[in-house]
């Protein structure tokens, strides 16, 4: 079982200023998910606990600020984007931080604890610098560029036993373009990205998705990802998911040369209003 409880309250000021807090409640997706058949016995495991996974405070209509910005604080899945059949390519800055962010640019730094692992076994912050210029118009669509620059505290040093050559930094660049209907040919919609990174960068899908998972680069870590992505119409009844990504890179999870690709179609036929097939 998953339940997620998803909330916003809103408000406002005399003096014409607003804003909002976002939260979001989770149960069932701990760091090993849901695996037990849970019974009355009482305490139910150590890793699925009710938590709280979002909660942040954005503020618009600021008086000193440019009209149509805003700034938020808190803890958030910042920029949050993935590919639609797979989930291989994620694109967001998952952690605690805060951003000042317009339709055309934003711009936050956000922090996020790595996970415990033989060659970190103390958590250490890592921190990422995430710009972006957004909307951007060009023939067929609109596109967004990135760029991801990384620190962590030494992740563990040679003194402790660690690898002299373990990242404590990194950069990424990605480009996305968000192309109109499904590759400007048929009713539905895609998108396509390029991304590269390098040292903590490389182990973030080409250096754009940023979280607790970085450890594990080295310095000389480096990482290419290609994706395309979309969902088509093909009828009033049947619809296609689309996706094909290929990862290649140096140094990666114990490998010397890593290349991983794959291609996913997923159609589905709309029976009744409340029944489709997948």
């Amino acid at each position: 079982n998953q339940f997620e409880l998803v909330g916003t309250k809103r408000f406002s000021s005399d003096n014409g200023a607003q804003g909002r807090l976002d939260f979001r409640l989770e149960y069932g997706n701990g760091t090993d998910g849901e695996t037990y058949y849970y019974s009355s016995s009482g305490g139910e495991g150590k890793e699925n606990f009710f938590e709280l996974k979002e909660a942040y405070v954005t503020l618009e209509k600021l008086d000193f600020l440019p009209e149509g910005s805003s700034v938020w604080a808190g803890r958030k899945f910042y920029g949050r984007d993935s590919t639609s059949c797979s989930g291989e390519f994620w694109k967001q800055s998952s952690g605690v931080g805060a951003g000042y962010e317009t339709n055309k640019f934003a711009m936050a730094v956000v922090g996020a604890d790595l996970d415990k692992t033989s060659a970190a076994p103390d958590r250490k912050t890592a921190l990422v610098l995430d710009t972006r210029v957004k909307n951007i118009k060009v023939p067929g669509g609109s596109v967004e560029l990135q760029v991801n620059l990384y620190a962590q505290k030494n992740a563990k040093t040679v003194a402790e036993g660690g690898n002299d050559d373990t990242a404590d930094s990194g950069i990424g660049a990605g480009i996305t373009y968000n192309i109109n209907k499904w590759y400007g040919a048929k009713d539905g919609w895609s998108k396509a990205a390029i991304a590269y990174g390098t040292g903590m960068g490389a182990y973030a899908c080409g250096g754009l998705n940023f979280g607790s998972w970085l450890n594990g680069a080295d310095k000389d870590s480096n990482s290419l990802f290609l994706t395309t992505y979309g969902m088509v119409n093909l009828s009033n009844k049947v619809q296609m998911g689309t996706e094909a990504t290929m990862l290649t890179g140096e140094k990666m999870y114990g490998q010397e040369t890593l290349t991983r690709a794959g291609v996913t179609l997923s159609p589905s036929y709309k029976v009744t209003k409340n029944l489709r097939l997948t």
